[in-house]
C-alpha cells in the first residue's frame, strides 16, 4: 500500500490470491504479472491512476473483488475468462479507457457501480445468466450509445444507466418486475422507450433530464405514475 515508486510486481506460481487494496495508491505501477495459479483477484488494484496494464489475462480467476481495477484509469481492454463467477462492485469503476467489454454466462449479477464513469465505454455484453442489473452498474458511461437487456433480467436497480449522455436505443427483452427510481435520468440522446408489459408502476424520476425524449409508450399494465 501506498509504494509510490514501485513500477512492477512478479507473484510466484503458488499464489491463489490476492489481499484487498494490496496495491492501493501505487502510482508508479506498471505491470502486474499474475501466475496461472491466481483465483482470486480481491480489491488489489483501486487507486493505481498510472496503472498502465492494457490488457490483462486471468484464465484462472474466478472472482473479481470490489474496486479490483478500480481507478486503473489506462485499463483499455480485459478479458474475462468463463471461470469468473462473480464480478464485486465497483470492480471496473473509473476505468476511464476502457472501450468494450464482454461478461461470461457464468455470471449472475451485475453488481452496484460496477462500471460506473467507463466514460470511454462503447460496448457492453450482457449474458442471458443475469437475473439483476444493481444499482449504477452503468451511471455516467457517456459513450455508451446502445445496450440490450436480456429476458433473464427481473431487475435493474436505482439509477442504472444514468448519465449515459449518448445512450440512444435501450432493448429490454424481459419481462422485468422491477426497475429502480432515475433508471435513465439524464439519458440526453434517449428519443424513446417502451416500457415493457410486466411494469406496473413507473418510478419517480425515470425519465428525468432526458431532454431527446419525444416518445414513450406505456402499456396498460400499469397503474401508478
Amino acid at each position: 500500500n501506498d509504494c509510490s515508486s514501485l513500477m512492477l510486481v512478479t507473484l510466484p506460481h503458488p499464489m491463489e490470491m490476492i489481499g484487498k487494496k494490496a496495491f492501493n495508491k501505487c502510482n508508479s505501477l506498471v505491470k502486474v504479472c499474475t501466475p496461472q495459479s491466481l483465483k482470486n483477484s480481491t480489491q488489489n488494484t483501486e487507486s493505481c491512476e498510472e496503472h498502465e496494464i492494457t490488457e490483462k489475462s486471468t484464465n484462472n480467476i474466478c472472482t473479481f473483488g470490489n474496486y479490483s481495477f478500480r481507478g486503473c484509469s489506462l485499463l483499455k481492454e480485459i478479458t474475462i475468462p468463463s471461470s469468473v463467477t462473480k464480478i464485486g462492485k465497483n470492480a471496473f469503476g473509473a476505468c476511464l479507457s476502457l472501450t468494450e467489454i464482454s461478461i461470461p454466462s457464468t455470471v449472475t449479477t451485475i453488481e452496484k457501480n460496477v462500471f460506473q464513469r467507463c466514460k470511454k465505454l462503447k460496448k457492453i455484453t450482457i449474458p442471458s445468466s443475469i437475473t439483476e442489473i444493481k444499482e449504477n452498474a452503468f451511471s455516467n458511461c457517456s459513450s455508451l450509445t446502445e445496450i440490450t437487456i436480456p429476458s433473464s433480467v427481473a431487475v435493474i436497480g436505482t439509477g442504472c444507466f444514468s448519465y449515459c449522455s449518448s445512450l440512444k436505443q435501450i432493448a429490454i427483452l424481459t419481462s422485468i418486475v422491477s426497475i429502480g427510481a432515475g433508471v435513465f435520468g439524464y439519458c440526453s440522446s434517449l428519443t424513446q422507450f417502451v416500457i415493457p408489459s410486466s411494469i406496473t408502476t413507473i418510478v419517480p424520476y425515470m425519465f428525468i433530464g432526458c431532454s431527446s425524449l419525444k416518445e414513450i409508450t406505456i402499456p396498460s399494465s400499469v397503474t401508478k405514475i
